[in-house]
C-alpha cells in the first residue's frame, strides 16, 4: 500500500456506521483519509480511565488485598491481551508466533508464555507501561494498518499461576483460580469513554474512532484513542463491625475468638472473550471451603473483647477496625462466630461456635450477594450463644479519574 493512500479494510458504509447497524463480523472503515504516512510507527499507549467500579481507599488483607481507586495500582503489576477483532483470528495464537493477530501477550518476554503480557501503572506518567521496562509494542503499518484490536487487561493478586493454570481456545482465554478470603480479581476490556468520544465535534470521525479503537487510525489522530482501562471486581467484599448488645440489668464480657465464612473457592476465571464481553468473569465450582477472617495487615486474627451494656443503649465498644473477606457471589453464606465469656473475671465453661446463616438483607426484598458490591455485616453480641447479624450494602463510589494527557508520551515530562 502507498504512503498516503485511502484505507479500505472492509466493505462497511459510513451510514452504517452512523445509524449503528453494524454487523460484528466486519470490524473497519472505508475511505478514510489518512492525514499522516500509514507507514510512520505509533507506539501502542495505554492508560486507566474512571474506575466506577473500584471502591475508595485501599483495605489490605492476606494478599495485596482490594484495590480501591487508580492510586491502589501503584506498584502492583496487572497483565494485558491484545487480539485482532477479525474473524480469523484465534486466541490460542500468541504474540511470538503471530503478532497481526495476537498483538500483546506474555510471549513477548517469554516465547513459551500463555498469560499475559505484565504491565504497571505508572502514576508519575500517568499512563500503563511494560513491567519489563523494554520492548515497546507498535500497531502494524503499511498493509497492515488497517487492523483493530481488542485489549483486554486482567489483575489476580497474590496467586502463583503457572502456564498449566491457562487455557487459551479459539474464542476465549480463561485461568483456574483458587481463592483464600484475600485475593482481589479484576478484569477490564478496553473501550472508549464516553467523554473522550464527546471530545471529538465532527460525528463521522467520532464513530470511526469507536468502532476502529484499537488501531493504527485511532493512534494517529491529533487526539489520538489509547486503550483505557476501567477494572471491574469480580467477587464480592464482606466488611465486619462487632456491637455489644444490651444485657438488662448485667454486663457480660465477651470474646470473639474468631470468624469463619463458608465460600465457593475454585473456578475459572475468563479474562478475554471474543463474541461476548458479559462471559468475562469469574465461574466457580460448587465446592466450598471455610475462609478465615484475617487482620487488615493479612496477621492471624486478633481476639476482640466486647462488653455488653446493661442501661438500654450503647455508649460504646463498638469495633469498626476488622479486616475484610473477598469471597465468591452468592445467594447467603453460612459464618461460623467463636465465642467466648467471662464473668467476674472467671470463664464460663468453654468456647461456642454459633454457626449462622447470613442473607443479603440490606434492600427491601431479600437478594443475592453480588460481585463487585460490598457488603457492611454487623454482629451484636448479647452472649456466647447469642449473637445477631444485619447485613447493609455500601455503595462503592468512584475512585476518582486519571485524565492523561492525549498528546503526551511517556518520558516526555
Amino acid at each position: 500500500m502507498k504512503k498516503g493512500t485511502l484505507i479500505s479494510v472492509f466493505v462497511l458504509s459510513v451510514s452504517a456506521l452512523l445509524t449503528g447497524c453494524v454487523d460484528d463480523s466486519y470490524r473497519g472503515f472505508v475511505d478514510v483519509d489518512m492525514s499522516v504516512d500509514n507507514d510512520v510507527p505509533h507506539e501502542v499507549y495505554m492508560t486507566l480511565g474512571e474506575p466506577s467500579d473500584i471502591t475508595n481507599g485501599v483495605s489490605i488483607t492476606k494478599g495485596t488485598g482490594v484495590i480501591g481507586s487508580v492510586d491502589g495500582f501503584t506498584g502492583k503489576t496487572f497483565h494485558i491481551y491484545a487480539f485482532n477483532q477479525d474473524d480469523f483470528t484465534s486466541m490460542e495464537t500468541t504474540a511470538v508466533q503471530d503478532t497481526i493477530r495476537c498483538l500483546v501477550d506474555g510471549s513477548l518476554d517469554d516465547p513459551e508464555s500463555l498469560m499475559g503480557r505484565e504491565a504497571k501503572w505508572n502514576p508519575q506518567t500517568e499512563f500503563v507501561e511494560w513491567a519489563s521496562g523494554d520492548r515497546p509494542i507498535y500497531y502494524p503499518i503499511g498493509e497492515g494498518s488497517g487492523h483493530i484490536y481488542d485489549f483486554f487487561a486482567y489483575y489476580v493478586d497474590d496467586m502463583e499461576l503457572t502456564n498449566e493454570d491457562f487455557h487459551r481456545t479459539e474464542r476465549s482465554v480463561m485461568i483456574d483460580v483458587e481463592i483464600d478470603g484475600s485475593q482481589d480479581l479484576m478484569s477490564s476490556k478496553a473501550a472508549p469513554t464516553e467523554e473522550q468520544l464527546a471530545k471529538i465535534e465532527d460525528e463521522k470521525e467520532r464513530v470511526y474512532r469507536q468502532y476502529c479503537s484499537y488501531s493504527y487510525y485511532t493512534a494517529s489522530r491529533t487526539i489520538p484513542l489509547h486503550p483505557n482501562f476501567i477494572f471491574k471486581h469480580h467477587l464480592v467484599k464482606l466488611s465486619f463491625r462487632i456491637v455489644p448488645g444490651g444485657t438488662p440489668g448485667m454486663t457480660k464480657d465477651v470474646m470473639v475468638e474468631r470468624i469463619d465464612l463458608e465460600s465457593k473457592y475454585k473456578g475459572k476465571f475468563t479474562v478475554a472473550d471474543k463474541n461476548n464481553p458479559t462471559n468475562v468473569g469469574v465461574r466457580f465450582d460448587k465446592d466450598l471451603k471455610l475462609l478465615t477472617l484475617s487482620e487488615k495487615d493479612g496477621s492471624e486474627f486478633v481476639p476482640r473483647l466486647v462488653s455488653t451494656f446493661s442501661n438500654g443503649y450503647v455508649e460504646s465498644g463498638v469495633i469498626n477496625d476488622l479486616g475484610c473477606l473477598l469471597v465468591a457471589p452468592a445467594e447467603s453464606y453460612r459464618m461460623f462466630v467463636t465465642l467466648s465469656e467471662t464473668r467476674d473475671g472467671q470463664p464460663i465453661s468453654g468456647s461456642e461456635t454459633n454457626d449462622i446463616l447470613i442473607y443479603n438483607t440490606s434492600a427491601e426484598e431479600t437478594s443475592d450477594f453480588e460481585a463487585g458490591h460490598e457488603y457492611l455485616i454487623t454482629l451484636t453480641v448479647y452472649g456466647k450463644m447469642d449473637i445477631r447479624v444485619g447485613t447493609e450494602m455500601i455503595e462503592w463510589g468512584s475512585g476518582g479519574e486519571i485524565i492523561a494527557d492525549p498528546e503526551y508520551k511517556p518520558g516526555e515530562k
